[in-house]
């Protein structure tokens, strides 16, 4: 049975505007502040750091990721949420059985350093959704009363380095969402298809993307044509 303390915590997760939580969790003991974090839903997290990083650029500029011993108990908001994911990420990885959402969960690096190379676990999460609402969505069946990648587009957009798509996916209403993911480094293309108009997409996706550093194709045969048709040569 659940103490009163811990249905409270439920209570307020579940029911509390973003807004006003993120004004008061600063405050909390760490141990409810945690328990907090554990009982909001994968959307309102994401939500109250979206709020969080826009304060924080509006302000002086919040620690990040930083273990600083001498902090004691002092509220590090990404350190402690990012220790969330990766709860969530294990309890995922469970429950399906499988090690494919920690192939790339390395352990998050702290130094300055490694900043760019690092692989944190908030963006291995939330490419997984991604990944997994992609591999749902068919542009082509507008009858669809839901497009949550479109719909919450919003949080999506900067905690995408990596994407691993198919070859057939690539029609112009996905390139048009992939290319909304201002974080987006890599892209990995398995089996891509023969036809032109896969590589034409590839293409368009190529130079619109101002942060697109890295494109795999894996599974498949590139040929003259193909780098023609999607400008890749250039």
């Amino acid at each position: 049975m659940k103490s009163l303390v811990e249905l409270s915590v439920t209570a307020v997760a579940h029911l509390t505007p973003v807004p006003e939580l993120l004004a008061n969790v600063e405050y909390l003991p760490t141990a409810v502040r945690h328990e907090l974090f554990h009982e909001l839903s994968d959307c309102r997290l994401r939500q109250m750091e979206m709020a969080w990083e826009a304060a924080a650029r509006a302000e002086a500029q919040e620690p990040r990721d930083g273990f600083d011993p001498l902090a004691g108990d002092q509220f590090l908001f990404d350190r402690e949420t990012q220790r969330e994911w990766e709860r969530r990420l294990r309890t995922a990885q469970r429950s399906c059985g499988t090690r494919v959402m920690t192939r790339t969960a390395n352990p998050v690096e702290n130094s300055a350093a490694a900043q760019e190379r690092r692989r944190n676990y908030r963006f291995v999460f939330w490419e997984h959704q991604f990944r997994t609402l992609f591999n749902l969505r068919n542009p082509q069946r507008s009858t669809d009363p839901v497009d949550v990648l479109s719909d919450c587009q919003e949080l999506f957009v900067d905690v995408m380095e990596v994407l691993k798509v198919h070859g057939r996916e690539l029609c112009d209403d996905n390139v048009q969402l992939i290319s909304a993911l201002r974080q987006l480094r890599r892209l990995e293309i398995h089996h891509p298809e023969q036809q032109r108009t896969c590589w034409e997409a590839t293409g368009r996706l190529l130079q619109s993307h101002q942060h697109l550093a890295e494109l795999g194709l894996f599974h498949g045969k590139l040929t003259d044509t193909h780098i023609s048709h999607s400008s890749l040569s250039t």
